[in-house]
């Protein structure tokens, strides 16, 4: 049974892996373009709507 479990804590731990970075950017970029919108001007505002790099 050890090496079930293993088996199956092994590829839940790579998707999780996988998913942690883009799930801590997902709230931090929300959180920057609330801050951006409450106290930047409309125009720069929507100069950063679209970073220039996010790949």
């Amino acid at each position: 049974t050890e090496t079930t479990s293993t088996t199956t804590v092994k590829p839940a731990d790579h998707q999780i892996e996988k998913r942690s970075p883009i799930d801590y950017i997902e709230p931090i970029l929300s959180l920057a373009s609330k801050a951006y919108n409450e106290y930047m001007d409309p125009g720069l505002k929507k100069n950063f709507e679209k970073p220039p790099s996010i790949r």
